[in-house]
């Protein structure tokens, strides 16, 4: 895979953490017993733009410190992934969902398949910076459906 590819998969998983916070964002001010809970992953989501923007800035323009098991997902699914939550975000702006509803998706998008494109690469020993970095964002991103059921189960949402 080339350096341009390489650089549009990391810019494109980038677009997919601020959607993700964006639809965070929409959900904190929509449901007020909840706004600290969904503020607190917008955050994060952002955290996690930024890890990868580090990456980005870390590989400069010479990629082959990229992981190769990084690149197992495809572009075109992180592409669609992106267009499919760009949709929810258009929907969810004209009307927004119930609460369960609102975190029977979020749980959904946070166990997706591109949510959790890193996974085969996070059970090896990270042997350099931007492996440690990816690493730390697979995390992040398993707390967050983790979390996101354990405060449904603590508040009586049920889940679909």
């Amino acid at each position: 895979m080339d350096n341009d590819k390489l650089i549009t998969l990391l810019d494109e998983s980038i677009v997919l953490e601020m959607n993700m916070a964006s639809l965070y964002r929409i959900f904190q001010h929509e449901f007020a017993d909840d706004a600290l809970f969904w503020g607190q992953l917008a955050e994060e989501e952002l955290g996690h733009a930024a890890l990868l923007r580090s990456v980005k800035e870390h590989l400069g323009t010479d990629c082959d410190e990229l992981p190769k098991i990084f690149l197992c997902e495809s572009l075109d699914k992180i592409k669609a992934t992106n267009q499919n939550i760009a949709g929810q975000l258009d929907k969810i702006r004209a009307d927004c969902p119930s609460r369960r509803k609102a975190f029977d998706l979020a749980f959904a998008l946070e166990n997706s398949a591109c949510e959790i494109h890193y996974n085969y690469f996070m059970n090896k020993i990270a042997v350099s910076p931007v492996e440690e970095i990816l690493q730390e964002l697979n995390q992040n991103d398993k707390d967050h459906a983790q979390r996101i059921s354990k405060y449904m189960a603590n508040n009586n949402i049920d889940m679909d």
